[in-house]
């Protein structure tokens, strides 16, 4: 009986063991996963950021070029520089709307929508340059 007993109880431990060892290694791996997608999420969200920050770069010095053409009479290059503004205005625009719709945070979201309404506005304002 005493045999038996521990026959059995190394047969559970083999049975036992390997069953633990999957079901951990199944827990880890989906954890890895979430995490994997989180940081994809997060990589998207800081490229988002970074261009609209370029973006903002350009487009104002795409008004600074526009007002210093129109101080000197240049309205063939003020006329040039407003499409060149319309353009990066457009790629701003789309990277903060971007931005928003992938809003992981309420903080992210808050400041795309507080964003949104300026940036029309110095968009306007270059309108008015040409």
């Amino acid at each position: 009986m005493k045999i038996r007993t521990l026959v059995l109880s190394y047969c559970a431990s083999a049975v036992a063991l390997p069953l633990a060892i999957g079901v951990v290694s199944w827990v880890v791996q989906n954890r890895m996963f979430d995490a994997t997608e989180e940081i994809a999420r997060t990589t998207s969200s800081v490229r988002q950021v970074m261009l609209a920050d370029m973006m903002h770069d350009g487009l104002r010095s795409n008004v600074m070029y526009a007002l210093h053409q129109a101080s000197v009479g240049n309205k063939k290059n003020v006329a040039d520089e407003t499409k060149e503004i319309e353009r990066s205005a457009q790629t701003f625009r789309g990277a903060i709307l971007s931005l928003k719709s992938s809003a992981q945070t309420e903080d992210i979201l808050r400041m795309s929508n507080e964003t949104l309404p300026v940036l029309e506005t110095y968009i306007e304002a270059a309108r008015k340059l040409g």
